[in-house]
């Protein structure tokens, strides 16, 4: 019979009971059985003595030992079998089971503190078996008497076994750790931050917003059927307008980047004039599942309009623009003033949800806000309002409800690591783009050495003979990166450079084959990219593919391709419809891999480059939450250095504080906050994050999606 090893851990009697385990007291009540301390006592030599004792008179109680001389075998009886045949069998416990499917079978518990029936003795939310393999007390929930059960010190990177894990004269149960997802002790106090909720049965949406938009106004709508609905909100205090809008979506739409491109955009270019010069920018995000399971997708535009307006003025131009109803369908209080300050150039987010429905055409759901670009700008707090009013973590359906969640992390040891692809076009075409590529590359290295990022650059053009290989190794170094640019690109000097192979899409798959190693050809270290980083592919031409558009390779071996499994999210910087050579080859790329597409002729690109720098570090981190939160409700904080038992909290801040990735679900930290590894076992730095999070309740009837039937969208 095999058994577990309990050397080290327990120690057993001549009884064959446990008589003490693990760290713990050897008297303490909780290790579950009392230590024997005479070894020469057995369990049939304890006999009660009811005799006085002669010195008090009284009853003795003790018990009364005395030598063993009788053999441990009775004679036999006669009979031709021996005690233990038969029906005088032993009856001990069956070793071949594990009744309580603990690990420890029946025979091993037996000779420990543990129950066979119970698979977690002590009651810590940690098995018996793990209990043993820890080191820790399988009946003791708080091995090292130190005010936190055994499994909470695992969890939050503590030593179980020691009182004071880093020796600082501080017990670990008085650590802010661990207590930092309790429940206030106030019961008035706040848990996260103030979410208001509003609801339409007709739309069946809720939506959270923070308390700057409690003017919410639900429209009244005569003339529109349902799922038509509408909600209009605003903070005059931030200049930020929004609104959120329920409609059927258009035959023969299928998908939310579809809807963006074909119905929001040119709603977005109307407001600019109908001039493609007045979209100083604009990105459509690839369709991605939001908390819930439905479609969605996000475009942010900045634009120019022909005449000064107010914020409130384009909210209410694009919310009638997109076709639900008119002007003269809003009864009651009507639609809100549009009077304020104007302004000649605004930033527009707008995200499209796709719903399935039991019948019918999907619904679509457009969540806009719109604020001055000189307000978004100057204020930090507006672009995350912007953000989380459009990013699809604060709408669910109407029946839903809401629960505060809250997560504790310690830092990886493990910097995480992202590669950054740069496929350029070397063509003649580009000269009047240059200025913007080098510009572009010197944002960018600005931005990402700000990141957690391990990162690399790699620059390769998009000439065919050079099938995607580096001009130069890997590189974190600025200067470095900037002459691959200038050197592999712009001048294109000391290699292939023919003006007519603009195969961008060509090149990278060469490429990133090569450094995957997924050809015969094994790369090099100094060009392979490690398996477990992440790759982020940007494409930067005026040009249409010529691979795609001209030599009539598939676009969906692409598309396959860069969507694989692990393989590369992808960003195009690109002409578009109104702009230079439209590359809808790159374009479609880029949003099946879950990245977004720029015009090339934007006199703005920080907005897609923030965007790839997020999304390699909302990839990268390790803070990757288990709830989806309404992303305005989040509060984080990290433990103090100067004090363990405190914590600071953390603003949010993409120069030096923490973000949130609504596409990848996780938190990530900058500049100074960034939580650093400890070199000891058990790290010091910690992370809190609190949050609302919606609970899905089931909708047999009504408009939207059937989730009770577990509805899927197109």
């Amino acid at each position: 019979m095999k058994r577990i090893s309990l050397i080290g851990l327990c120690m057993i009697g001549l009884s064959g009971l446990l008589v003490g385990c693990g760290p713990g007291d050897q008297d303490d009540p909780d290790a579950g059985q009392q230590m024997d301390t005479d070894p020469q006592m057995d369990a049939g030599d304890v006999q009660p003595d009811t005799q006085e004792d002669p010195d008090t008179g009284e009853p003795d109680t003790g018990p009364d030992v005395e030598e063993d001389t009788e053999p441990d075998v009775k004679p036999d009886s006669g009979d031709e079998e021996t005690d233990g045949g038969g029906g005088d069998a032993d009856t001990g416990p069956d070793c071949s089971l594990d009744t309580d499917a603990d690990g420890l079978n029946n025979c091993d518990e037996a000779e420990l503190c543990t129950s066979p029936t119970d698979g977690d003795t002590d009651d810590d939310k940690l098995s018996d078996f793990e209990e043993l393999s820890e080191g820790t007390d399988p009946c003791k929930a708080d091995t090292d008497n130190d005010g936190a059960d055994d499994a909470t010190e695992l969890d939050l990177g503590l030593n179980p076994n020691k009182p004071s894990t880093f020796d600082d004269g501080i017990l670990d149960g008085n650590r802010w750790r661990v207590n930092a997802c309790a429940p206030p002790d106030d019961p008035d106090e706040d848990f996260t931050g103030t979410i208001d909720y509003y609801g339409s049965e007709t739309g069946n949406y809720k939506i959270g917003l923070p308390p700057g938009f409690s003017n919410y106004r639900q429209l009244t709508l005569t003339n529109t059927p349902a799922p038509v609905a509408a909600g209009v909100y605003g903070d005059s205090l931030t200049s930020v307008y929004g609104f959120i809008l329920s409609k059927d979506a258009a035959s023969g739409r299928t998908a939310p980047d579809s809807s963006l491109r074909d119905a929001v955009r040119p709603e977005i270019l109307d407001i600019a004039g109908n001039s493609s010069n007045n979209i100083i920018f604009g990105t459509n995000g690839g369709a991605f599942d939001t908390h819930d399971g439905k479609r969605a997708s996000i475009g942010r535009y900045l634009i120019r309009t022909p005449t000064d307006k107010s914020a409130a003025k384009v909210r209410e131009e694009l919310l009638l623009g997109l076709d639900a109803f008119g002007q003269s369908d809003v009864a009651g209080q009507g639609l809100p003033s549009t009077a304020g300050q104007t302004h000649s150039k605004f930033r527009i987010f707008v995200s499209v949800i796709f719903r399935s429905n039991n019948a019918g055409p999907s619904q679509a759901l457009l969540s806009a806000a719109v604020t001055p670009a000189s307000v978004y700008d100057s204020r930090n707090q507006v672009r995350f309002q912007m953000d989380d009013l459009t990013n699809t973590t604060n709408i669910t359906e109407e029946v839903d409800g809401t629960l505060v969640g809250c997560e504790r992390f310690e830092p990886a040891q493990d910097i995480p690591k992202a590669y950054f692809y740069w496929v350029l076009d070397q063509s003649g075409s580009m000269d009047g783009n240059n200025s913007d590529l080098a510009s572009f590359g010197q944002s960018f290295v600005n931005q990402v050495q700000r990141t957690q990022l391990d990162y690399q650059l790699g620059v390769t053009n998009m000439d065919v003979g050079n099938g995607g290989r580096l001009y130069n190794p890997w590189t974190k170094n600025a200067q470095q990166f900037a002459s691959d640019i200038q050197q592999g690109v712009i001048s294109c000097t000391g290699w292939n450079c023919s003006g007519g192979s603009e195969d961008g899409l060509e090149s990278g798959y060469q490429g990133i084959r090569f450094m995957r190693g997924l050809t015969s050809q094994q790369p090099p270290p100094v060009e392979a990219i490690d398996s477990g980083a992440s790759l982020i592919t940007v494409f930067f031409t005026d040009e249409h593919d010529n691979s795609v558009a001209d030599d009539n390779v598939p676009e969906q071996k692409y598309i396959d391709f860069y969507s694989g499994p692990g393989r590369t999210t992808a960003f195009a910087i690109t002409g578009t419809q109104d702009c230079e050579e439209d590359a809808p080859a790159y374009q479609n790329v880029a949003l099946a891999t879950g990245g977004k597409f720029a015009s090339v002729c934007s006199g703005d690109l920080t907005g897609i480059l923030s965007d790839i720098i997020f999304a390699a570090t909302g990839q990268a981190t390790q803070y990757q939450l288990s709830e989806t939160p309404v992303s305005a409700s989040l509060s984080v904080f990290l433990e103090s250095d100067s004090d363990p038992t405190a914590s600071q909290f953390v603003p949010r801040n993409r120069d030096s504080g923490f973000e949130y990735f609504a596409q990848d679900n996780s938190v990530a930290f900058f500049g100074s906050y960034r939580p650093e590894p400890s070199e000891q076992d058990y790290s010091q730095d910690f992370v809190a994050v609190r949050y609302e999070y919606f609970i899905d309740r089931c909708k047999e009837s009504g408009q939207g999606a059937n989730n009770c039937a577990g509805d899927s969208s197109p």
